[in-house]
């Protein structure tokens, strides 16, 4: 039997706007096919947002960053760094799609520098069919993880969805050869002070005929 899916994101305006987090906030527009999100840093310091999964327009809609825990009904879009898969140097092997993502080598640390004051515009091509994977903490996973876990589920007719972006305030080791592969314990200790924004997205109704 072939599925339909029609989905219908219900927001009490259509633009809604992110908790602040140290003076760093966030709107999100539904804009046909994609979320357009603005991060937005009202604070002194410069911050450097991880972007690595969020550049390519056209992956970073992929089931691999659908999180969806049971408990509560709750989706999420996790665009945090899968630690065990980052580097700082891709391999010459390269692998196309949405799974290079977990392969290690093929994708590296990437930031988007924001001054103080200023923004920066993202878009989220939204997905239109209910594949996902069981939620998990994140900030579990190091460096010397050999890989995160990824239980497919499938989403329930009705959910709420969140996104979830991280950023930094110091990437010095972050950006360092010889720090990912001679210093790899403080090199790990700050992939992993990132902070988490909470964008929430809307409420999810999925139509099954």
């Amino acid at each position: 039997m072939k599925l339909i899916i029609n989905i219908f994101l219900i927001f009490c305006v259509f633009i809604t706007k992110a908790q602040c987090y140290d003076g760093i906030s966030c709107l999100s527009e539904s804009v046909s096919d994609y979320w357009r999100i603005t991060i937005i840093n009202n604070s002194k310091d410069t911050i450097y947002l991880f972007d690595t999964y969020l550049k390519d327009s056209t992956q970073n809609n992929s089931s691999l960053f659908y999180r969806y825990s049971k408990k509560n009904k709750k989706c999420i879009i996790e665009y945090a760094p899968m630690l065990p898969y980052l580097s700082v140097k891709r391999t010459d092997l390269i692998i196309v799609g949405s799974n290079s993502y977990v392969n290690k080598g093929q994708s590296v640390y990437e930031f988007s520098k924001i001054c103080p004051y200023d923004s920066a515009n993202y878009y989220i091509k939204k997905k239109h069919n209910n594949l996902a994977y069981k939620s998990i903490n994140y900030r579990l996973y190091s460096k010397f993880s050999h890989s995160m876990k990824f239980k497919r589920v499938k989403l329930p007719s009705n959910y709420e969805l969140e996104c979830r972006l991280a950023y930094y305030k110091n990437i010095s080791t972050l950006t360092s050869y010889e720090d990912y592969y001679y210093n790899e314990i403080e090199f790990n200790k700050q992939a992993l002070s990132y902070d988490e924004i909470i964008i929430p997205l809307g409420h999810i109704i999925l139509h099954h005929r």
